[in-house]
């Protein structure tokens, strides 16, 4: 698998695209020195004016070395037989580094001083920044929870806010299971809709967290179709529901398998199935 990994990067970061294989261990210094320079490379243009064709550009090439990382390391978490012990877990540790320092630079793009004016030009490489992070696991998931949940220059803007929660959906850091969850009652209907979003990308979570979120999804989805019903003259109401339901439903189908589209079947749903121990059990089970 490795072997087959370090073919991969070398084809896409050598300008040649030579397809020589060299051993994994080796790779670890290729891949470090392109990375360096490429963070190097993104810091200069960010510095820069005018440039964010070139920006958006070199994140999205970080982007692709961080997705060859984040499957280099899956290999080595999941060694062969063939390979070493030792080696394997020099890679871990090499890719663990390289990726918590990818996500530190891309924090950087969201925080650096130059960049500082909300414009429609620096949104752009914003967005740009935070779906990398979105590759990047559990070391993606923490710097988009703090742009969510503390970082006070976006608190207007709702759906670069709800982009950072959907793309927590996409790191598959089940970790913040409950995080989302807590946000599905939310005076920013965009706010439910992005962690709603999210959970539906989180339908290999344990058991527990998948029965936790069914639980408060089901239950709200049912709350904002009931509330349309009985005041169908109250258009916040039927914004949210319009905003939310569709996104909550989805993650209901994920977390559990089922096709239903009713809110109120969900409700049935769950209180006929909240208490069967094998639907809740982890998927590796």
């Amino acid at each position: 698998m490795l072997v087959l990994l370090t073919s991969f990067f070398l084809h896409f970061s050598s300008p040649t695209h030579d397809d020589a294989v060299v051993p994994a261990v080796t790779l670890m210094l290729v891949q470090q020195q392109d990375l360096d320079e490429q963070l190097a490379a993104l810091d200069k243009l960010m510095r820069g004016k005018d440039n964010q064709a070139e920006v958006i550009e070199s994140i999205a090439r970080l982007r692709v070395t961080a997705v060859v990382i984040t499957n280099q390391l899956q290999a080595a978490e999941n060694p062969g037989e063939d390979d070493s012990k030792s080696d394997m877990k020099k890679i871990v540790k090499s890719s663990r580094r390289s990726l918590s320092k990818i996500a530190d630079n891309l924090m950087g793009v969201i925080l650096h001083p130059r960049r500082k004016q909300i414009t429609a030009e620096n949104m752009k490489i914003w967005q740009s920044a935070v779906s990398s992070l979105g590759q990047l696991g559990e070391f993606g998931a923490h710097d988009l929870w703090q742009i969510f949940s503390k970082n006070k220059k976006f608190r207007d803007e709702a759906d670069f806010m709800k982009m950072c929660l959907v793309e927590i959906g996409t790191t598959k850091d089940y970790t913040k299971t409950k995080d989302l969850v807590n946000l599905l009652d939310n005076s920013e209907f965009l706010y439910i809709a992005g962690a709603a979003e999210a959970l539906a990308q989180f339908g290999d979570a344990p058991g527990k967290q998948r029965r936790a979120a069914v639980e408060v999804l089901s239950k709200y989805v049912s709350q904002y179709y009931e509330k349309i019903q009985s005041a169908p003259s109250d258009e916040e109401s039927q914004r949210k529901y319009r905003i939310c339901s569709q996104p909550m439903i989805k993650a209901l189908t994920a977390l559990t398998g089922q096709k239903i589209v009713r809110p109120l079947e969900w409700t049935a749903w769950w209180n006929d199935n909240k208490n069967k121990s094998d639907l809740w059990q982890d998927k590796d089970e």
